[in-house]
């Protein structure tokens, strides 16, 4: 699980950064579509890294539909 909590940090990090970037850059439509798709990237770059691990899926499951909502 602190793995999990570590990758976790690690997406909101990014995403942050990412939307900060492209705020300051361009517009906010295009901020929104850009930090739907980092945090899809990301979700399924974790999805990836856990698929061997069925207790840590379940979580993983969720914060991909959760992401999904946001595109």
């Amino acid at each position: 699980m602190k793995e999990l909590s570590l990758v976790a940090t690690d997406i909101e990090k990014a995403v942050f950064k990412r939307t900060l970037k492209v705020i300051y850059s361009a517009k906010l439509s295009t901020a929104v579509t850009v930090v739907a798709t980092t945090v899809k990237e990301a979700v399924t770059e974790m999805l990836a890294l856990l698929s061997g691990s069925a207790m840590l899926l379940p979580g993983s499951t969720m914060l991909l539909s959760g992401s999904a909502m946001l595109s």
